[in-house]
């Protein structure tokens, strides 16, 4: 693996090679690493193991592995199980989070009770519905036209100078 947790090679002894190159240079920082249970070769940085471990676990159907009910990481031959949920470091952290929920559950669920209203919304006047070009050409409103040829613009811009100039003539004649 490289650094980031990819394999260069298929041959084990390559890419333990490089691995201690790599652990030894300088440039790449000091990183907790975990060997993948299912293949002895992966070598995954702790972060990135919840990725690759869904992934391994595909490509490596067993039967005999199981996962933690703890912590989806912890991946264990099923005969180990039983000794691993006693001792498993994410269990109390489970735990209080579990008797977290307890407490804060509520039992009291609220009865739902439909509102009732008097007045009826058929009864009321139809209103007509509102229509967005139509204001916009009653009112001084800056409109564009995007996408049109050169002289299907020139001609929008005349118009738009002339109705509004109508429009502003009309609302001083009012005043």
């Amino acid at each position: 693996m490289f650094g980031n947790g990819v394999t260069i090679s298929v041959e084990p002894e390559i890419n333990y090679h490089l691995e201690k190159l790599i652990r030894e240079s300088a440039i790449v920082e000091e990183t907790n690493y975990h060997q993948c249970p299912y293949n002895a070769y992966h070598k995954i940085s702790e972060g990135k193991l919840p990725v690759h471990l869904p992934k391994c676990q595909k490509l490596y159907k067993s039967d005999n592995k199981k996962i933690c009910p703890y912590n989806i990481t912890h991946i264990i031959d099923e005969h180990e199980l039983e000794a691993h949920l006693l001792t498993c470091e994410t269990r109390p952290i489970y735990d209080r989070y579990m008797r977290s929920q307890k407490l804060n559950q509520n039992n009291d669920v609220p009865k739902f009770e439909p509102l009732t209203s008097k007045t009826s919304w058929d009864d009321e006047p139809p209103v007509l519905t509102y229509n967005p070009q139509q204001y916009c050409l009653a009112n001084p409103v800056c409109r564009s036209l995007k996408g049109a040829s050169r002289l299907r613009r020139l001609a929008f811009r005349k118009f738009e100078r002339k109705r509004i100039a109508a429009i502003k003539a009309r609302i001083s004649s009012e005043i």
